[in-house]
């Protein structure tokens, strides 16, 4: 039985390797993705991008023990997305529909509104005088739009359908 647990602790250990968008030296906190990929950003970057990681972040100096790292749920995908939103050098990572779900949970988990202005202005089509033409992908929209509480989105992609 021992041998059992041994092998499970090893395989749920993941061997960490640096990001390429945020590597090693980019900043001053490290964040480590689900599956072992290491973001290093600014903690400036990320307090005045989302109150959560501000809050955290002001947690963090108050006490006595300040860490600079910090493991995170979301996968290295969904993170590399996410981060170039806080990095204004950085341009943002296509979305595509097989990620688009859980970039969305991590702007709302991390509460980094300009990640939901950003999809609904690549979500809607406009013509020159800038009016709404169309919704690309009416009913992913629909249904990305209703479970996120986006209602002028949703009320747009309704239209179409």
């Amino acid at each position: 039985m021992s041998d059992q647990s041994s092998q499970s602790s090893q395989s749920s250990q993941v061997s960490l390797r640096y990001s390429e968008e945020f590597p090693q030296g980019n900043g001053d906190f490290s964040l480590i993705s689900s599956d072992g990929v290491v973001f290093t950003i600014s903690r400036f970057l990320l307090s005045h991008v989302s109150p959560v990681f501000e809050d955290m972040l002001d947690l963090g100096t108050a006490s006595s023990s300040q860490a600079a790292e910090l493991q995170v749920t979301e996968d290295s995908e969904t993170l590399d997305q996410l981060l170039r939103f806080f990095d204004p050098l950085k341009d943002p990572a296509p979305i595509t529909l097989d990620t688009i779900e859980k970039f969305l949970e991590a702007a709302r988990k991390y509460q980094v509104e300009r990640v939901f202005k950003y999809w609904e202005e690549k979500m809607i089509v406009r013509d020159e005088s800038n009016q709404v033409v169309k919704i690309s992908a009416p009913l992913t929209c629909l249904a990305l739009a209703d479970y996120f509480g986006r209602r002028e989105m949703l009320r747009l992609a309704l239209r179409e359908l």
